[in-house]
């Protein structure tokens, strides 16, 4: 292997983590209230938040590509075209570089949320879920799509 060869993935596990929710989350409400007090989810609705929360991380982790990708091109950050202007490929790697930082926050703060949730360990494991996910998903595809102006 050379030096320019990043390491294999790790393999995405069979299953994503069913985490239980923190008893400081239930109490709290995080999840709802009932007349008892803070709701706990059942393990079916739990299935559903982490499948909601996969969906997002993972989509926001293509978004990011996509930016990081325009940004080191200059291609515009919406549309994938391509530009021959040094201004505009300057303007579209400004714009691609800000739309970057805002998926990541937003990427960290949905991966915040969940741990006050779930806890630490169980966001961690949500993380290396979602990133290897991803890997997997980048690999599989061979370059992403631009948009060419033909006239």
């Amino acid at each position: 292997m050379n030096d320019e060869q990043s390491p294999p993935p790790e393999p995405i596990p069979p299953r994503p983590p069913l985490p239980e929710p923190t008893p400081e989350a239930v109490e709290a409400g995080v999840f709802g209230i009932c007349a008892d007090g803070g709701y706990r989810p059942s393990r079916r609705e739990i299935l559903e938040i982490v499948a909601a929360q996969i969906t997002e991380l993972v989509q926001l982790s293509v978004e990011i590509d996509g930016y990081v990708r325009a940004e080191k091109s200059g291609c515009c950050p919406v549309t994938g075209r391509t530009t021959q202007s040094a201004l505009q490929k300057d303007k579209n790697r400004r714009s691609a570089e800000q739309r970057a930082h805002d998926a990541r926050n937003r990427f960290q703060g949905y991966l915040e949320a969940y741990e006050g949730a779930f806890g630490a360990e169980a966001s961690a494991e949500l993380h290396k879920f979602v990133l290897a996910t991803v890997t997997t998903l980048r690999k599989a595809r061979k370059s992403p799509a631009q948009q060419l102006d033909l006239f």
